[in-house]
This record gives C-alpha cells, sequence and structure tokens, in this order.
C-alpha cells in the first residue's frame, strides 16, 4: 500500500480539542447525533446551521436557522463549527469551501470529528476513526495486489484518504448512471438471469431494462413491505420474475428490522418488526443465476454466506455494495478472492462522498 496511507494510519498524533460553545452545521439525524454526543461529553452547543431551515424551527431544543440569519447576530470567529452531514447527496467541497468563508475559528468535517471523538459509534456506514484501520495494514496491502485495473486501485486510495483525513477533493468523480453496470467493464449476460437482493422498488431491474437488458429469470428479495409492493409491479413488467418479502442471510432465519427508511431499511438489533431471512442456497438452488447484486445495508457478507455454493456452481457476476460497514471495503472483495473461484476483481464508486462504493467480481468466462 502506499506510504502515504501508511503514514496515516500509523499516526498517532492527537486532533486539538474543540472550543466550546459550538455549532452544528446540518440539522439532519447525523447533525442530531452530534450533538447528543457532544452535549453528553459536555460540551455546549448554541445552534445548528442549516440552508433549509424553516422559521421558528428547533432541533433537540436548539434553535435551526438560516447561515446568513445566524452571522447577522453572531461572531464566527469565536466559534468553532461541526459539519454534522454524512450522506450521498451532498457536495461535500464547495459546501465546506462556503462554510470556511463564513470566518469561524475551525471547521470540523464529520470525518475529523469521528477523530475527535472516537469513541462516538452511532453513525451507520463508512465513518470509523483512524484508530479503526490501524491492524488492517496487510489487508490493504492484499487487497491492492488483489484487484483487476489500476483505476480500482486508484478509488481504494483516495477512500482510503477521505476516511483517514476528511479530504472530500480526493475522490474520483463518481458515476451514478453506471451503478451496477460500468461502461469499462464487461457487460453482463444478455439475456440475464437475475438475483438481486435488496431490491428497493425495483429501481435496478428498471435500469438494467434501460440498457437494454432482457431477463430469463428474476428473483428479487426485498423485506420492507413499503417497497415490496412496487418491487413486484416493475419486475413481473420485465419478464418472468418471482418476488420475495425476505432479506438474505447466511442461513434461513427470523431477525428483527427497521422498516420504513426507504432505501436505508435494514436489519436491525432496535427494529420495529421482524423479518424472514433466506439464504439464497436454500431459496433458488437451481437458479442459475447470471448476475447477483447485493444492496442489503450491512448484511452483505452474511448474504455472501449463504449464496456461497451457487456462486461455486455458476460463477455469477457479483455486484456487491461495500460501503455499509468500513471494513467492507476490503472484507468482502478479500473474502471472494478467498474461495479462489478465478474471479477479477473490481472497485468502483457510484455515489457522493464514498457512498454507492461496489465491487464488481467478473468471472473468468466473460473475459
Amino acid at each position: 500500500m502506499d506510504n502515504e496511507i501508511n503514514r496515516l494510519i500509523l499516526d498517532t498524533k492527537v486532533p486539538a480539542p474543540l472550543k466550546s460553545p459550538v455549532v452544528i452545521y446540518g440539522a439532519g439525524s447525523a447533525g442530531a447525533a452530534v450533538c447528543t454526543h457532544l452535549t453528553a461529553v459536555g460540551y455546549q452547543v448554541s445552534a445548528f446551521l442549516d440552508a433549509n431551515a424553516k422559521p421558528g424551527q428547533q432541533r433537540l431544543g436548539l434553535p435551526v436557522q438560516k447561515p446568513q440569519e445566524w452571522l447577522k447576530v453572531n461572531k464566527p470567529n469565536e466559534f468553532d463549527v461541526v459539519v454534522g452531514i454524512h450522506n450521498f447527496a451532498v457536495d461535500m467541497v464547495p459546501l465546506l469551501t462556503d462554510i470556511a468563508r463564513m470566518g469561524f475559528a475551525r471547521v470540523v468535517n464529520i470525518v475529523e470529528y469521528q477523530n475527535l471523538f472516537p469513541d462516538d459509534r452511532g453513525f451507520r456506514y463508512w465513518l470509523a476513526p483512524r484508530t479503526f484501520y490501524r491492524p488492517f495494514l496487510q489487508d490493504f496491502e492484499r487487497l491492492s495486489a488483489a484487484l483487476a485495473d489500476d483505476e480500482s486501485r486508484a478509488w481504494l486510495k483516495s477512500l482510503l484518504l477521505l476516511r483517514l483525513t476528511g479530504d472530500y477533493a480526493a475522490l474520483p468523480a463518481h458515476t451514478p448512471q453506471e451503478q451496477y453496470g460500468p461502461k469499462a467493464l464487461p457487460r453482463w449476460p444478455n439475456p440475464m438471469r437475475f438475483i438481486d437482493c435488496g431490491a428497493f422498488t425495483g429501481d435496478t431491474i428498471e435500469h438494467f431494462a434501460r440498457g437494454d437488458y432482457r431477463f430469463d429469470a428474476i428473483a428479487a428479495f426485498e423485506p420492507d413491505p413499503a417497497n415490496f409492493g412496487p418491487l413486484r409491479s416493475r419486475a413481473t413488467a420485465h419478464g418472468p420474475a418471482a418476488c420475495f418479502p425476505c432479506g438474505v442471510g447466511a442461513s434461513t432465519s427470523i431477525v428483527r428490522f427497521q422498516s420504513g427508511a426507504g432505501m436505508g431499511s435494514r436489519s436491525s438489533p432496535d427494529g420495529d418488526s421482524f423479518i424472514q431471512l433466506v439464504a439464497i442456497d436454500d431459496a433458488l438452488g437451481n437458479f442459475g443465476p447470471t448476475l447477483i447484486k447485493m444492496d442489503v445495508e450491512g448484511a452483505e457478507i452474511d448474504a455472501l454466506w449463504g449464496a456461497k455454493k451457487t456462486i461455486e456452481t455458476y460463477r455469477p457476476g457479483l455486484a456487491i455494495c461495500i460501503y455499509h460497514q468500513p471494513a467492507h471495503l476490503w472484507q468482502i472483495p478479500l473474502l471472494i478472492q478467498s474461495w479462489n473461484l478465478g474471479y477479477r476483481l473490481f472497485i468502483r464508486g457510484h455515489g457522493g462522498n464514498g457512498f454507492d462504493l461496489v465491487m464488481y467480481a467478473i468471472p473468468g468466462s466473460m473475459l
């Protein structure tokens, strides 16, 4: 792995503490979580700033104001601001530049905040403190050697730079229109026998259909009832389709589930309902897929183990999300490599800020 990455991972320098009181930019779920933690460890939070603030709005008992309104009556150089935003939809580079121009004493983005407060593990997806990565230097070396092209290695380095330093500008341009089928990689077999895990409302099926794919068969898994109805309508419109109101896992079991979160619905110990999980090997033993896609909100490794026999037997293409948990960036590709099935491994990013990151495993039959 690159010497710069090694140096950053091994760096033990402790960031300077925030100055209290603190302002939080962003009044969404990440900003609220930052506020809750800062308050719990003794900081005073004076306000939320949000470009979409409504008159009189409050969050956790604090005012939510548009930045220009707050700046009229406050001196920004007396405050540190934490940018509590962690999603794919906000272009962080110009936003952070704009916030810096407001004149705050210090601007701390969400990655820098996580390094300041490594005990705050309340966030989802890939966010983790720098210390999390120290035991995995050899895994990064193994992954870099296993990847099939320079673009994948560039993605790996840039993602680690973002996660270690908070430098959003390090990321290459992402390609939302190419998710699950990058133009630079071989096209999937057409017609397709498609297993869609985490099928949401059928958006991936429609995406492939718009890309001139046809389907010999579709098997789609979606446990959230709010998503399942639209999924069934869309899937059956594009070919022979079996839709399952289930999640996928390493075995067939029942787990708690947090529903109603749209594309973010997921298995959770604190879930508001229960769902059936099935192993692909149990449910679709003779399906013969040519492509398996997984976007299952952090359950990808369990789901892969539950599909291992199917993957070994049929060697389908794999498009697996690797951003829901910090270690999935290397754990999932190295798991596929460890099965010694002749796949070539690629990484591509399709969402902003390190989100919608996908590992593509291309079988030897497609090369």
